[in-house]
Order: structure tokens, then sequence, then C-alpha cells
């Protein structure tokens, strides 16, 4: 015994938990992104001091971290649920193995 003990559902809740995830922050990232201010968006202040741009590049880096965290957690979520499918598959093959001993 290697001292600890791999709970398969836990696994797989952990799973559904890092979709949610996923999902909430794909649902921020449709929220914000290719939606960029207009040039006449904000008025005369918007024109001034390069405010529109700053916005728009402002959304667009959100975006791009958005991304990068939907794509994190979809390949931490595949992960571990491969895991927690090699586990079943290997208490499956010990199972049967010693099913075959008996």
């Amino acid at each position: 015994m290697s001292g600890f003990e791999v709970v398969i559902e836990a696994l797989h809740k952990n799973v559904r938990f890092l979709h949610q995830a996923e999902d909430s922050w794909a649902a921020a990232l449709g929220k914000i992104d290719g939606k960029l201010l207009g040039p006449d968006d904000l008025g005369l202040l918007g024109k001034q001091n390069g405010v529109i741009q700053d916005c728009n590049d402002a959304s667009a880096k959100l975006a791009e971290g958005l991304k990068r965290g939907v794509e994190n957690l979809q390949k931490a979520a595949d992960s571990l649920k491969a895991v927690a499918e090699d586990r079943v598959r290997r208490e499956e093959e010990i199972t049967a193995q010693l099913k075959k001993t008996q």
C-alpha cells in the first residue's frame, strides 16, 4: 500500500468542477471577445488622449487571457479525466485477475 487511496468519484467531481469553471470563463470571453469601441462611442472625451485605443487594447488583452484560461482549464479537465479513466481501467484489470485466481 502506498499510503493513500485514489477516490475515483472525487476525481470525476473535480473534472466536472473544471468544466464548470471552463464554461464560466468561456461565457466571460463571449461577452467581450471582438467587441471594440468605435471612434465615436465615448464622444469627444473618448477621442482625446487615446482612451478608446487604451480600452480596446485592454479588452484584447483580457480576451487573450480568458482564451488561455479556457484552454488551460480544458487541458486540466482532460488530463484529470484521463487519470480517472486509467485508474478505473487498472482496478477493473486487478479485479479480473483476482477473479481468475479464485
